[in-house]
């Protein structure tokens, strides 16, 4: 499903208030289009309905004012979105580590079934996986991170993309709040996470590896995947898994 086209599903849902979110937030709007969007909003005003063309125009408009307004807005099915600032500067410097003798180092999440339910409240793909990859040398990009939901086009979705810096930008703030929500945590608690994920599916994160060995079962990834992204291994306890360790 296209962004597009979940962005008028979202926008049908609950159109009067989102009508109302557009009218009120014409100023974050381009000069060319506010006199367009404004006449749309009479028109819904005055006949309480939109044409599928004028839907079309007007989801567009709508969710172009929601993403400038940079605030917390309640979105079409009562969820807010949190558009709260998340250090990665760590996990940039464990994919600079990992570059160094992997060509493309990248660290897949696979979702349970309760993670997929919440996901699914967004209702934006049908993957099962979100993925954090490392921009190529040759790309526009190169060095940053970028999370997806590890599919092909056209169904691939980008999340958002952490720079050099270890800023993360979403590609969409309000887009996907569950999403944004579950990444954030995900991102927060990184080592803890795919630890657990490896242990519960029974493959590594990091390479994707079915896990057999006493281990690399017990840790949730394997001894190579330790040895290149720097994780607890061998002496070390498992108790000693910390989160900071990865980022």
């Amino acid at each position: 499903m296209s962004r597009e086209t979940v962005a008028l599903k979202e926008f049908e849902e609950n159109m009067e208030k989102n009508m109302q979110i557009l009218k009120n937030n014409l100023s974050l709007l381009p000069d060319k289009s506010k006199a367009f969007a404004s006449s749309l909003c009479n028109w819904y005003a005055r006949y309480q309905g939109l044409s599928e063309k004028q839907r079309y125009h007007a989801a567009k408009l709508w969710e172009e004012v929601v993403k400038k307004s940079g605030k917390e807005i309640d979105s079409s099915r009562g969820r807010k979105v949190y558009n709260t600032p998340v250090d990665c500067r760590k996990l940039v410097e464990k994919f600079q580590r990992t570059s160094k003798t992997l060509s493309h180092p990248n660290i897949t999440y696979t979702l349970l079934e309760e993670e997929i339910a919440e996901m699914d409240d967004d209702g934006y793909t049908n993957s099962k996986k979100i993925r954090f990859s490392m921009g190529t040398s040759k790309g526009k990009n190169p060095g940053w991170i970028f999370i997806g939901n590890a599919l092909f086009e056209p169904e691939r979705v980008t999340y958002g993309k952490i720079d050099l810096e270890g800023k993360l930008h979403w590609e969409d703030a309000r887009y996907y709040p569950s999403t944004q929500l579950f990444i954030k945590g995900l991102v927060e608690n990184l080592l803890e996470t795919t630890s657990l994920n490896g242990k519960l599916t029974g493959n590594c994160c990091f390479c994707g590896i079915e896990l057999t060995a006493g281990e690399s079962v017990s840790r949730g990834y394997g001894p190579i995947c330790a040895n290149r992204w720097g994780l607890p291994w061998g002496l070390e306890k498992q108790q000693d898994l910390e989160i900071g360790d990865l980022i």
